[in-house]
């Protein structure tokens, strides 16, 4: 299942001068929190370069992976905040399961400190 089109941050994004709110790091994911106030839903990014994992299979099923979780997670509930996932480290020969739980770590970590809701 994709990200809905209103949750998926485009390239326009970066190019403006937000305000960060927060930064949460874990192993293998760093994660920037956001505030827009003219958004009415939660965005969602995943900031991969082919450097980090070559093969571009690999990657989409990284990125679709840790956007998948973040939906189930987040629900349309968090308005005004835009989440963007950065790779630290080359994380091709992790388990989906470890992908899984480290974005589930770091986004229970940004919830938690920054009044984000979680159903």
């Amino acid at each position: 299942m994709s990200l809905p089109k209103i949750n998926r941050l485009n390239k326009d994004f970066f190019k403006k001068n937000l305000k960060k709110e927060a930064f949460f790091e874990s192993k293998k994911l760093s994660l920037k929190v956001f505030s827009e106030e003219k958004q009415k839903n939660f965005k969602v990014a995943v900031v991969l370069s082919s450097k980090r994992i070559p093969e571009a299979t690999i990657r989409n099923k990284t990125k679709r992976t840790i956007k998948e979780t973040a939906q189930s997670i987040l629900k349309r509930k968090n308005n005004n905040k835009v989440f963007v996932f950065y790779i630290k480290k080359p994380i091709e020969k992790i388990s989906k399961k470890r992908i899984v739980t480290e974005t589930i770590e770091i986004l229970k970590r940004a919830i938690g400190n920054k009044g984000v809701e979680v159903d």
